[in-house]
Protein backbone atom coordinates (compact mmCIF):
# COMPACT_ATOMS: atom_id res chain seq x y z
CA UNK A 1 0.00 0.00 0.00
CA UNK A 2 3.00 2.52 0.63
CA UNK A 3 3.52 1.90 -3.05
CA UNK A 4 0.24 2.62 -4.22
CA UNK A 5 0.75 5.70 -1.92
CA UNK A 6 3.48 6.81 -3.57
CA UNK A 7 2.52 6.03 -6.91
CA UNK A 8 -0.56 7.40 -6.91
CA UNK A 9 1.24 10.63 -7.12
CA UNK A 10 3.65 9.98 -9.77
CA UNK A 11 2.03 10.93 -12.88
CA UNK A 12 0.09 14.23 -11.03
CA UNK A 13 2.93 16.03 -12.39
CA UNK A 14 1.48 15.82 -16.46
CA UNK A 15 -1.63 18.05 -14.90
CA UNK A 16 -1.88 21.50 -14.12
CA UNK A 17 -1.47 22.42 -10.90
CA UNK A 18 -5.01 22.90 -8.72
CA UNK A 19 -4.98 27.06 -8.23
CA UNK A 20 -4.66 26.46 -4.34
CA UNK A 21 -2.17 28.80 -2.31
CA UNK A 22 -2.22 26.94 0.67
CA UNK A 23 -3.86 23.70 0.81
CA UNK A 24 -6.03 22.55 3.58
CA UNK A 25 -4.78 18.83 3.18
CA UNK A 26 -2.37 18.45 6.07
CA UNK A 27 0.19 16.42 5.36
CA UNK A 28 3.73 15.95 5.57
CA UNK A 29 5.45 13.23 3.92
CA UNK A 30 2.95 13.39 0.99
CA UNK A 31 2.68 16.33 -1.70
CA UNK A 32 -0.39 18.01 -0.73
CA UNK A 33 -1.37 19.23 -4.24
CA UNK A 34 -0.34 16.07 -5.83
CA UNK A 35 -2.59 14.32 -4.06
CA UNK A 36 -5.41 17.24 -4.87
CA UNK A 37 -4.38 16.82 -8.25
CA UNK A 38 -5.02 13.16 -8.20
CA UNK A 39 -8.13 13.75 -6.60
CA UNK A 40 -9.11 16.54 -9.31
CA UNK A 41 -8.43 13.98 -12.27
CA UNK A 42 -10.74 11.15 -10.46
CA UNK A 43 -13.70 13.19 -11.16
CA UNK A 44 -13.69 12.19 -15.16
CA UNK A 45 -14.59 8.81 -16.24
CA UNK A 46 -11.27 9.19 -18.62
CA UNK A 47 -9.06 9.51 -15.15
CA UNK A 48 -6.25 7.42 -15.76
CA UNK A 49 -6.07 6.83 -11.44
CA UNK A 50 -9.50 5.20 -11.85
CA UNK A 51 -8.19 1.78 -12.53
CA UNK A 52 -5.88 2.51 -9.03
CA UNK A 53 -8.34 3.83 -6.97
CA UNK A 54 -10.28 0.64 -7.56
CA UNK A 55 -6.78 -1.39 -6.25
CA UNK A 56 -7.27 1.35 -2.98
CA UNK A 57 -10.57 0.45 -2.52
CA UNK A 58 -10.07 -3.26 -2.50
CA UNK A 59 -6.91 -2.58 -0.19
CA UNK A 60 -9.22 -0.72 2.26
CA UNK A 61 -11.99 -3.31 2.11
CA UNK A 62 -9.43 -5.55 3.23
CA UNK A 63 -8.19 -3.44 6.15
CA UNK A 64 -11.36 -2.93 7.67
CA UNK A 65 -10.93 -6.33 8.71
CA UNK A 66 -7.82 -5.25 10.85
CA UNK A 67 -8.86 -5.05 14.40
CA UNK A 68 -7.80 -2.67 16.79
CA UNK A 69 -4.17 -3.38 18.08
CA UNK A 70 -2.00 -1.60 21.20
CA UNK A 71 0.92 -2.77 23.25
CA UNK A 72 -0.98 -3.83 26.06
CA UNK A 73 -1.17 -7.29 23.77
CA UNK A 74 2.08 -8.39 24.79
CA UNK A 75 2.95 -11.36 27.42
CA UNK A 76 6.11 -9.38 27.76
CA UNK A 77 6.14 -6.98 30.48
CA UNK A 78 8.90 -3.80 29.96
CA UNK A 79 11.38 -3.04 32.17
CA UNK A 80 8.86 -0.08 33.73
CA UNK A 81 6.56 -2.61 35.08
CA UNK A 82 3.86 -1.02 32.56
CA UNK A 83 2.48 -1.94 29.46
CA UNK A 84 1.87 0.59 27.97
CA UNK A 85 5.37 1.07 26.94
CA UNK A 86 6.10 0.52 23.84
CA UNK A 87 8.85 -2.73 23.72
CA UNK A 88 11.07 -4.53 21.11
CA UNK A 89 14.16 -6.50 20.60
CA UNK A 90 16.58 -5.44 18.50
CA UNK A 91 16.39 -7.69 15.27
CA UNK A 92 20.87 -8.17 14.32
CA UNK A 93 21.38 -9.58 18.06
CA UNK A 94 21.31 -12.97 18.84
CA UNK A 95 22.29 -15.21 21.58
CA UNK A 96 26.07 -15.82 22.46
CA UNK A 97 26.77 -19.75 21.52
CA UNK A 98 30.17 -19.66 23.43
CA UNK A 99 28.30 -18.60 26.69
CA UNK A 100 25.96 -21.14 29.20
CA UNK A 101 22.90 -18.78 28.98
CA UNK A 102 23.63 -16.91 25.40
CA UNK A 103 24.25 -14.09 26.84
CA UNK A 104 24.97 -10.92 26.34
CA UNK A 105 23.89 -11.07 22.76
CA UNK A 106 26.25 -10.73 20.20
CA UNK A 107 25.34 -8.89 16.94
CA UNK A 108 25.15 -10.89 13.29
CA UNK A 109 24.50 -7.90 10.72
CA UNK A 110 21.38 -8.26 8.14
CA UNK A 111 20.06 -11.60 10.16
CA UNK A 112 17.36 -11.13 12.04
CA UNK A 113 16.65 -13.22 15.35
CA UNK A 114 13.15 -14.84 15.18
CA UNK A 115 12.93 -14.01 18.83
CA UNK A 116 11.90 -10.81 17.84
CA UNK A 117 8.44 -11.83 16.64
CA UNK A 118 8.00 -13.20 20.97
CA UNK A 119 7.75 -9.12 20.86
CA UNK A 120 4.12 -8.28 18.69
CA UNK A 121 4.62 -4.50 19.32
CA UNK A 122 6.67 -3.31 16.17
CA UNK A 123 4.87 -5.89 14.71
CA UNK A 124 1.51 -4.74 15.51
CA UNK A 125 2.73 -1.03 15.46
CA UNK A 126 3.42 -1.55 11.29
CA UNK A 127 0.06 -3.33 10.76
CA UNK A 128 -2.20 -0.68 12.51
CA UNK A 129 -0.23 2.24 10.32
CA UNK A 130 -0.43 0.25 6.84
CA UNK A 131 -4.35 0.09 7.42
CA UNK A 132 -4.49 3.47 8.65
CA UNK A 133 -2.50 4.69 5.46
CA UNK A 134 -4.77 2.53 3.22
CA UNK A 135 -8.32 3.80 4.97
CA UNK A 136 -6.85 7.26 5.04
CA UNK A 137 -6.29 7.57 1.57
CA UNK A 138 -9.14 5.47 0.43
CA UNK A 139 -11.68 8.16 2.01
CA UNK A 140 -9.84 10.91 0.96
CA UNK A 141 -10.41 9.85 -2.24
CA UNK A 142 -13.93 8.07 -2.09
CA UNK A 143 -15.77 9.65 0.83
CA UNK A 144 -16.61 6.37 2.20
CA UNK A 145 -17.46 7.17 5.42
CA UNK A 146 -16.52 3.46 7.17
CA UNK A 147 -13.25 3.87 6.34
CA UNK A 148 -12.40 7.45 8.05
CA UNK A 149 -14.53 5.49 10.91
CA UNK A 150 -11.82 2.76 11.19
CA UNK A 151 -8.96 4.36 10.46
CA UNK A 152 -9.52 6.55 13.36
CA UNK A 153 -10.94 3.57 15.54
CA UNK A 154 -7.67 2.00 14.88
CA UNK A 155 -5.48 5.26 15.89
CA UNK A 156 -7.46 6.05 18.93
CA UNK A 157 -6.55 2.14 20.25
CA UNK A 158 -3.14 2.73 19.41
CA UNK A 159 -2.10 6.13 20.60
CA UNK A 160 -5.73 7.91 23.07
CA UNK A 161 -7.75 5.29 24.52
CA UNK A 162 -6.47 5.30 28.22
CA UNK A 163 -6.96 1.61 28.91
CA UNK A 164 -4.59 0.72 25.58
CA UNK A 165 -2.86 3.38 24.73
CA UNK A 166 1.21 3.67 24.15
CA UNK A 167 3.47 5.88 26.36
CA UNK A 168 4.52 8.79 24.43
CA UNK A 169 8.30 7.46 24.40
CA UNK A 170 10.42 4.50 22.76
CA UNK A 171 12.26 3.88 25.41
CA UNK A 172 12.50 -0.01 25.93
CA UNK A 173 12.76 -0.63 21.32
CA UNK A 174 15.10 -2.56 20.08
CA UNK A 175 16.58 -4.37 23.71
CA UNK A 176 19.61 -6.16 23.67
CA UNK A 177 19.54 -8.96 26.09
CA UNK A 178 22.50 -8.87 28.62
CA UNK A 179 23.19 -5.44 27.26
CA UNK A 180 20.36 -3.30 27.41
CA UNK A 181 16.69 -2.40 27.95
CA UNK A 182 16.35 -0.67 25.18
CA UNK A 183 18.84 1.48 23.13
CA UNK A 184 18.89 4.79 21.05
CA UNK A 185 18.64 2.74 17.46
CA UNK A 186 15.29 1.55 18.93
CA UNK A 187 13.92 5.22 17.76
CA UNK A 188 14.24 3.77 14.56
CA UNK A 189 10.68 1.96 15.21
CA UNK A 190 8.97 5.22 15.06
CA UNK A 191 9.13 6.37 11.53
CA UNK A 192 6.02 4.89 11.22
CA UNK A 193 4.03 7.67 12.63
CA UNK A 194 4.88 10.11 9.73
CA UNK A 195 2.22 7.46 8.11
CA UNK A 196 -0.20 7.89 11.04
CA UNK A 197 -0.30 12.14 10.84
CA UNK A 198 -0.64 11.66 7.03
CA UNK A 199 -3.44 9.47 7.42
CA UNK A 200 -5.28 11.98 10.05
CA UNK A 201 -4.87 14.51 7.71
CA UNK A 202 -6.61 12.88 5.04
CA UNK A 203 -9.69 12.09 7.28
CA UNK A 204 -10.26 15.23 9.17
CA UNK A 205 -13.28 16.64 9.42
CA UNK A 206 -15.34 13.31 8.90
CA UNK A 207 -17.38 11.67 11.70
CA UNK A 208 -14.32 9.21 12.51
CA UNK A 209 -11.73 11.71 13.15
CA UNK A 210 -13.30 14.71 15.66
CA UNK A 211 -11.46 17.89 16.58
CA UNK A 212 -11.75 16.39 20.23
CA UNK A 213 -9.69 13.55 18.53
CA UNK A 214 -7.18 15.93 16.65
CA UNK A 215 -6.65 17.80 19.65
CA UNK A 216 -5.43 14.64 22.21
CA UNK A 217 -3.32 13.41 19.37
CA UNK A 218 -1.43 16.31 18.65
CA UNK A 219 -0.68 16.56 22.56
CA UNK A 220 0.74 12.91 22.32
CA UNK A 221 2.93 13.88 19.69
CA UNK A 222 3.55 16.94 21.38
CA UNK A 223 4.76 14.81 24.04
CA UNK A 224 6.73 12.30 21.57
CA UNK A 225 8.95 14.90 20.07
CA UNK A 226 9.82 15.97 23.66
CA UNK A 227 10.91 12.79 24.54
CA UNK A 228 12.48 12.43 21.60
CA UNK A 229 14.81 15.50 21.55
CA UNK A 230 15.49 15.84 25.30
CA UNK A 231 15.60 12.16 26.67
CA UNK A 232 19.35 10.41 26.29
CA UNK A 233 17.35 7.48 23.82
CA UNK A 234 15.95 10.11 22.16
CA UNK A 235 18.66 11.86 20.95
CA UNK A 236 21.03 9.05 20.41
CA UNK A 237 19.62 8.77 16.29
CA UNK A 238 19.95 12.69 15.90
CA UNK A 239 23.76 12.16 16.58
CA UNK A 240 24.22 9.12 13.96
CA UNK A 241 26.05 9.38 10.80
CA UNK A 242 24.11 6.74 9.06
CA UNK A 243 20.70 6.06 8.11
CA UNK A 244 19.48 6.08 11.44
CA UNK A 245 20.26 10.14 11.62
CA UNK A 246 18.18 10.35 8.33
CA UNK A 247 15.50 8.72 9.50
CA UNK A 248 15.52 10.33 13.06
CA UNK A 249 14.83 13.89 11.29
CA UNK A 250 12.35 12.61 8.76
CA UNK A 251 10.89 11.02 11.78
CA UNK A 252 10.63 14.23 14.38
CA UNK A 253 10.04 16.59 11.53
CA UNK A 254 6.11 15.23 10.87
CA UNK A 255 5.56 14.99 14.90
CA UNK A 256 7.33 18.24 15.30
CA UNK A 257 5.02 20.36 13.07
CA UNK A 258 2.08 18.40 13.61
CA UNK A 259 2.27 18.91 16.89
CA UNK A 260 2.87 22.84 16.84
CA UNK A 261 6.80 23.06 17.11
CA UNK A 262 7.43 24.17 13.97
CA UNK A 263 10.89 25.48 15.19
CA UNK A 264 12.56 22.18 15.80
CA UNK A 265 11.27 20.85 12.61
CA UNK A 266 12.89 24.37 10.57
CA UNK A 267 16.18 23.50 12.80
CA UNK A 268 16.43 19.89 11.47
CA UNK A 269 15.67 20.69 7.97
CA UNK A 270 18.24 23.92 7.73
CA UNK A 271 20.62 21.43 9.32
CA UNK A 272 20.44 18.29 6.90
CA UNK A 273 23.19 19.82 4.32
CA UNK A 274 25.68 20.28 6.77
CA UNK A 275 25.39 17.82 9.10
CA UNK A 276 23.60 14.48 6.73
CA UNK A 277 24.07 15.83 3.34
CA UNK A 278 28.08 16.79 3.80
CA UNK A 279 28.77 13.62 6.17
CA UNK A 280 26.83 10.95 4.21
CA UNK A 281 27.22 11.01 0.37
CA UNK A 282 29.91 10.83 -1.17
CA UNK A 283 31.13 13.37 -4.14
CA UNK A 284 31.00 10.44 -6.45
CA UNK A 285 27.40 9.55 -4.85
CA UNK A 286 28.24 6.83 -2.30
CA UNK A 287 26.87 6.26 0.91
CA UNK A 288 29.72 4.86 2.23
CA UNK A 289 28.56 3.96 5.71
CA UNK A 290 25.37 2.33 3.99
CA UNK A 291 28.27 0.12 1.83
CA UNK A 292 29.45 -0.97 4.84
CA UNK A 293 26.70 -2.92 5.23
CA UNK A 294 26.00 -6.55 4.65
CA UNK A 295 22.93 -5.85 3.25
CA UNK A 296 24.59 -2.39 1.91
CA UNK A 297 21.77 -1.71 -1.23
CA UNK A 298 19.11 -2.28 1.12
CA UNK A 299 20.31 -0.05 3.21
CA UNK A 300 21.38 2.81 0.88
CA UNK A 301 18.32 2.59 -0.59
CA UNK A 302 16.70 2.73 2.77
CA UNK A 303 18.86 6.00 3.52
CA UNK A 304 18.05 7.27 0.44
CA UNK A 305 14.30 7.04 0.95
CA UNK A 306 14.76 8.98 4.28
CA UNK A 307 16.05 12.06 2.34
CA UNK A 308 13.50 12.03 0.12
CA UNK A 309 10.98 12.37 2.73
CA UNK A 310 12.76 15.20 4.58
CA UNK A 311 12.77 16.61 1.19
CA UNK A 312 9.04 16.79 0.51
CA UNK A 313 8.55 17.51 4.31
CA UNK A 314 10.97 20.53 3.58
CA UNK A 315 9.12 21.95 0.84
CA UNK A 316 6.23 22.71 3.04
CA UNK A 317 8.82 24.90 5.62
CA UNK A 318 10.42 26.71 1.93
CA UNK A 319 13.48 24.68 2.20
CA UNK A 320 14.99 23.36 -1.07
CA UNK A 321 16.75 20.17 0.07
CA UNK A 322 16.96 18.60 -3.23
CA UNK A 323 19.23 21.56 -4.97
CA UNK A 324 21.60 22.02 -1.88
CA UNK A 325 24.89 20.55 -2.38
CA UNK A 326 27.66 19.80 0.14
CA UNK A 327 30.91 21.02 -0.25
CA UNK A 328 32.64 18.41 -2.64
CA UNK A 329 29.58 18.53 -4.47
CA UNK A 330 27.58 15.88 -2.71
CA UNK A 331 23.53 16.10 -3.18
CA UNK A 332 20.53 13.78 -3.05
CA UNK A 333 20.84 14.03 -6.75
CA UNK A 334 24.23 12.64 -6.94
CA UNK A 335 23.39 9.57 -4.47
CA UNK A 336 20.07 8.93 -6.83
CA UNK A 337 22.87 9.19 -9.94
CA UNK A 338 25.27 6.69 -8.02
CA UNK A 339 22.15 3.73 -7.73
CA UNK A 340 20.27 4.28 -11.01
CA UNK A 341 22.97 2.05 -12.87
CA UNK A 342 22.60 -0.63 -10.70
CA UNK A 343 18.83 -0.62 -10.36
CA UNK A 344 18.79 -0.75 -14.29
CA UNK A 345 21.15 -3.83 -14.75
CA UNK A 346 23.43 -1.62 -16.17
CA UNK A 347 26.16 -2.82 -13.92
CA UNK A 348 26.60 -5.35 -11.23
CA UNK A 349 26.06 -4.56 -7.57
CA UNK A 350 29.98 -4.97 -6.58
CA UNK A 351 29.14 -4.69 -2.54
CA UNK A 352 27.67 -7.39 -0.08
CA UNK A 353 24.36 -7.80 -0.34
CA UNK A 354 22.13 -10.55 1.36
CA UNK A 355 19.00 -10.52 -0.68
CA UNK A 356 18.02 -9.89 -3.87
CA UNK A 357 18.00 -6.70 -5.60
CA UNK A 358 14.50 -6.42 -6.50
CA UNK A 359 13.89 -3.08 -8.64
CA UNK A 360 10.50 -3.49 -8.41
CA UNK A 361 10.56 -2.65 -4.87
CA UNK A 362 12.15 0.73 -5.47
CA UNK A 363 8.91 2.28 -7.18
CA UNK A 364 7.91 4.17 -4.26
CA UNK A 365 11.76 5.50 -3.44
CA UNK A 366 11.26 6.68 -7.85
CA UNK A 367 8.33 8.31 -7.40
CA UNK A 368 9.76 10.00 -4.56
CA UNK A 369 12.70 11.13 -6.27
CA UNK A 370 10.23 12.55 -8.84
CA UNK A 371 8.19 14.02 -7.06
CA UNK A 372 10.90 15.78 -5.03
CA UNK A 373 12.95 16.63 -8.15
CA UNK A 374 10.59 17.66 -10.20
CA UNK A 375 12.01 15.29 -13.33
Amino acid sequence: MRSFTLTLTLTTWIFPAILISQPALEVYSLDPFALLRVKESLRSSKSPFTPALKKLVRDAEKALDVDPLSVMVKDAVPPSGDKHDYMSLSRYWWPDPTTPDGLPYIRRDGETNPETQKYPDHENFVTMTQAVSTLGLAYFYSGTPAYARHAGKLVRAWFLDSATAMNPNLQYAQAVPGRSDGRGPGVLDGRHTAVVIDAVGMIRGSEGWTDADDAALRVWFGQYVDWLTTSANGTHDAKAANNHGTWYDAHVVPAALYSGKKEIALRIVREVPKKRVATQIGKDGAQEKELARTRSWHYSWFNLEAYLRLATQAKRLGVDLWSSKGPEGQSLQTAVEFLLPYLKKEKSWPYRELDEIDPAQHAPGLVLMAMVSGD
